[in-house]
């Protein structure tokens, strides 16, 4: 070993055996939710917050916030109360704030447009202010439990009055993904560069999702369009029972087409019995939701002695948000070097990481090389499918 070491070219790496195990880890920005649904209007927040028992199991909830017809500095201080609460439960935030949570919207929104606009505008400025708090935000106020439909402000131009006041984008601050119901209206508001998704309540409900789509073929090829860049999710509706004229090949089709991210966890309980009466269909969609990442091959370079790491995801949808991933050099002495590399999974699914001299110089062979990754905005960790090891972090090989 001590005449290898005076040609460093001579070292070899053995990479791990990489296989997709079949587990389901809770990761940020995936899977099923549950709803909670707030009333800011009255003295106090309702329900009390102290009452809120969170899913371990879930990381995501989708939040539904009642304003009423206004929205002054109390409202938006209770709304920002709300979400520092969930956030410091660990959850990532869908967030809908609405002026209608019982299926009156069209008694319960402004009769004005600016009166709605102004309510944008408070809360567009309180979105900018919490970055990457909120992973999404939901809709545009308008509708029975904001939904987007039953309003007197559907058409497109009032749609785009009241996105331009909540997209608002100060320098220097990423805002939330905002989705919009059905795909014309997304056509309609959408410009290069936007944030802006595709939201779905009514997920199998019919062909047609409920007239989500006025062309189903063709709204759904834009859906899963739009869904490769910003995150897509809802809840599903039994309707008169249309999921059971499809196969399990077609719903699956439909989760991986759709690239479903999140979804209601409680709604429709009719339709999820249906998937549920099917262990291995529900399992399935349950692991597949969102982004589903293992390392599948690693590779030595000896001549500029780096690893190639391949990352590949057999879920529904991308993982949207910034990653980092660190290389672990364990020597058999127990020592540990940390090395952050410039990879971010949401871009790449493959990157290149050369092999710090000091492995080389320092370290007694063989030196064992795992990853770790996090999401970047606040190093929580992303759990691969692999078989880890100890941390969390994925056994990549052994330099020797």
């Amino acid at each position: 070993m001590a005449f290898l070491k005076l040609f460093k070219n001579a070292y070899t790496f053995k990479a791990a055996r990489f296989k997709e195990d079949d587990i389901d880890p809770v990761n940020p920005d995936r899977g099923w939710f549950h709803l909670y649904t707030f009333d800011v209007r009255s003295e106090d927040i309702k329900p009390g917050l102290e009452t809120v028992v969170t899913d371990p199991d879930q990381s995501v909830v989708l939040i539904l916030i009642c304003i009423g017809k206004k929205v002054n500095d109390d409202t938006v201080v209770k709304i920002k109360e709300i979400i520092d609460h969930f956030c410091n439960a660990g959850k990532d935030i869908v967030l809908r704030v609405t002026f209608d949570t019982n299926g009156h919207a069209l008694e319960k929104e402004p009769e004005d447009i600016e009166d709605v606009l102004e309510c944008a505008e408070k809360i567009g400025n309180l979105l900018s202010k919490l970055g990457d708090k909120i992973f999404v935000y939901q809709g545009l106020f308008v509708g029975n439990w904001g939904e987007m439909h039953t309003t007197r402000y559907d058409d497109h131009e009032s749609l785009g009055r009241i996105y331009e006041k909540l997209s608002r984008d100060d320098e220097g601050v990423c805002g939330p993904y905002i989705t919009v119901r059905r795909p014309d209206i997304h056509m309609a508001l959408t410009k290069p560069g936007d944030r802006l998704g595709l939201f779905n309540d009514a997920i199998f409900a019919s062909e047609d999702e409920l007239g989500t789509f006025a062309d189903p073929e063709i709204d759904s090829e834009y859906e899963s369009k739009v869904s490769l860049n910003v995150p897509y999710g809802g809840e599903t509706v039994y309707g008169n029972g249309y999921i059971k004229t499809l196969s399990d090949k077609d719903i699956f089709n439909r989760f991986a087409k759709k690239r479903i991210t999140y979804l209601n966890s409680d709604h429709d309980v009719k339709l999820l019995d249906h998937l549920k009466a099917d262990d291995k269909l529900y399992g399935y969609i349950s692991k597949h939701l969102g982004y589903r990442l293992y390392v599948s091959d690693v590779k030595y370079s000896h001549g500029s002695k780096s690893l190639t790491v391949k990352v590949s995801n057999s879920g529904f949808a991308p993982i949207y948000r910034s990653t980092k991933c660190t290389l672990y050099f364990t020597e058999s002495e127990g020592n540990i070097l940390e090395q952050e590399t410039d990879a971010d999974l949401s871009k790449d699914s493959e990157f290149k990481a050369v092999i710090p001299e000091k492995v080389y110089e320092e370290f007694k062979m063989p030196v064992k090389v795992s990853l770790k990754t996090v999401r970047r905005y606040d190093d929580r960790e992303i759990h691969f499918v692999n078989t880890p090891v100890e941390d969390g972090r994925v056994y990549l090989g052994e330099l020797f």
